[in-house]
């Protein structure tokens, strides 16, 4: 009797415990990949990693979020940001500048934005284009700083204008669908 109550309570706990788990997530959209993996934390189902090179990001409903492809392994990604109606937002480059180091603590440069950048209106229109480079700054570590020529749209994809900075791009200004 006293061994089918502890096994009873310990099916009560264990029942109690994964339904915790399945309230915790929510249902999988039929658009997210099965190996995708649901964070209840921050809502989100995500595949990939870091330390692999290529994420991609969903909302709870389903919605691109974010995605990040890597170009050349440990030296190149794409980052693509989304909005929450799925069209893009944002995308750049950003490159691992690890052979470059911070005076402060001697810790590699590591990923900074690089290159062409690119701005969408909400309504998919280009609101901006801008390039980055890194920059050896006056407090002694690499930041990514502006380069070359800026350009500003307005909603109708008009140039309304032109901002020269006073950085060269170092690593270039190409278009994203070019670099390699």
């Amino acid at each position: 009797m006293k061994k089918t109550l502890i096994f009873i309570v310990f099916i009560s706990l264990f029942a109690i415990v994964n339904a915790k788990k399945v309230n915790d997530m929510t249902q999988r959209p039929s658009n997210v990949p099965s190996n995708a993996k649901w964070d209840k934390n921050i809502k989100i189902w995500s595949t990939g990693s870091h330390t692999a090179g290529d994420i991609i990001i969903w909302n709870e409903n389903g919605r691109l979020r974010f995605k990040l492809k890597t170009i050349q392994k440990d030296k190149v990604r794409i980052e693509y940001l989304y909005y929450p109606n799925g069209k893009i937002e944002r995308i750049g480059c950003v490159r691992n500048i690890k052979d470059r180091f911070d005076d402060i603590n001697g810790a590699p440069a590591g990923w900074q934005a690089f290159g062409k950048w690119k701005e969408y209106y909400l309504s998919g229109v280009l609101k901006r284009e801008y390039c980055y480079t890194p920059v050896f700054t006056v407090l002694r570590y690499w930041s990514p700083f502006l380069c070359g020529s800026e350009i500003l749209y307005d909603e109708t994809g008009k140039e309304i204008k032109r901002i020269s900075h006073k950085y060269k791009c170092e690593y270039g200004c190409d278009e994203i669908e070019n670099i390699h």
